[in-house]
């Protein structure tokens, strides 16, 4: 089973991989009163950093109960 997951989180993250470097444009981002000119590229990566600690997060917490 340990092998399994570690198969399908290799292929996740190279599919993770693989999305964010074919958006390399610079896009603006605007939420609520901020507007940001970023690339995607950055973007892409601190959104799936932030969704990993928040599912990280969630799953410590659950855990706990």
């Amino acid at each position: 089973m340990n092998r399994l997951y570690m198969i399908v989180a290799g292929t996740v993250a190279a599919f993770a991989l693989i999305f964010v470097l074919q958006n390399t444009e610079v896009a603006s981002i605007r939420f609520l009163i901020w507007d940001l000119t970023m690339s995607r590229v950055l973007f892409l990566l601190l959104t799936m950093l932030a969704g990993f600690l928040l599912g990280f997060v969630v799953a410590r917490v659950t855990a706990r109960k």
